[in-house]
């Protein structure tokens, strides 16, 4: 699909919603236009599934919605109350609320930005990366306070057979192969090596296990190879600084080095059929998104370096 764009990074238009689905692609961010209005779409975030809404023309508005599944009991209302109050007077966006469905209770967290006046592509990728982070630091800190609202998304389990659900299960090729396919990886191609390698949103990654199956890593290398020098690895520990679930190294590959993003999860006394789509869903989403913003620090750091 070719995307609407605009002279320059820095030249303000309309944002239109093949704008939109341009920016959410250049974000690593997946998403799927719903069926019946193609002015909304369900986007993947790493642990949730985010509702966007293009709101226009006459109110040019982009809604994001996100629910938490979860199982909370009605009784616990005041708790939950009192804290969505402290935490909204607290924090500019997003926005949390609580549904009521007979005895029990969701969380929904939602944020929006304006469009009028239109958005450069900078801006519209910024408000979109900025909303989403949004989110994601909302729901965490929810399912800090209130565990019972971590749940996995149930439309996910529903493709697993109801006696793998609740057994905890080594890790395979096998398991990690069908898993991709729920997630709607593409090209899933296992390797002589045991190394399982794979496409999502344009982005390749590589999963396999290590040490005799204790871990379970999902790998994806970032940009060209470059030559080793102090601004690469000045670049790898900041990234590591920076970012809480993933890693950043800088092997050596041929001639050169490249940058690589990890994700490396304790799997030696087995997983759920939850737990190993939570930790693929979330190392490949996050990776996704990661890979655009750190492909333009890594060309950005390559332009001073030649300079």
């Amino acid at each position: 699909m070719e995307f609407d764009r605009i002279l320059s990074d820095n030249d303000v238009a309309p944002v239109t919603m093949t704008r939109l689905m341009g920016a959410m692609t250049d974000l690593g961010i997946r998403y799927r236009v719903d069926e019946e209005d193609d002015n909304e779409m369900w986007a993947s975030w790493p642990g949730y599934i985010v509702h966007v809404i293009w709101d226009g023309p006459f109110e040019p508005t982009l809604l994001f919605k996100a629910r938490l599944w979860g199982d909370m009991h009605i009784r616990q209302l005041p708790e939950l109350m009192s804290w969505i109050a402290a935490y909204n007077s607290e924090c500019h966006q997003p926005t949390l609320s609580f549904f009521k469905r007979d005895e029990r209770l969701t969380v929904h967290v939602g944020a929006f930005v304006s469009l009028k006046g239109g958005m450069s592509d900078a801006q519209l990728r910024e408000n979109i990366d900025t909303m989403f982070s949004g989110i994601n630091r909302a729901a965490r800190a929810v399912a800090i306070e209130f565990p019972e609202l971590t749940h996995t998304e149930p439309g996910f389990l529903a493709n697993f057979d109801a006696d793998e659900l609740d057994l905890t299960l080594p890790v395979t090729n096998g398991r990690i192969e069908k898993t991709l396919e729920i997630l709607e990886a593409e090209d899933i191609f296992e390797h002589p090596s045991g190394d399982v390698t794979f496409r999502s949103n344009d982005v390749y990654h590589c999963c396999r296990i290590l040490d005799g199956g204790t871990w379970l890593q999902v790998a994806t290398t970032i940009g060209e190879t470059t030559h080793l020098n102090g601004l690469l690895l000045d670049l790898a520990n900041e990234l590591n600084i920076e970012e809480q679930s993933s890693r950043f190294c800088v092997l050596p590959d041929g001639d050169g080095h490249q940058l690589r993003c990890e994700s490396n999860t304790f799997i030696s006394i087995g997983m759920t059929a939850a737990q190993l789509g939570e930790a693929l869903r979330d190392a490949v989403w996050g990776h996704n998104h990661l890979h655009w913003r750190c492909l333009q620090r890594l060309q950005a750091m390559e332009k001073t370096a030649s300079n």
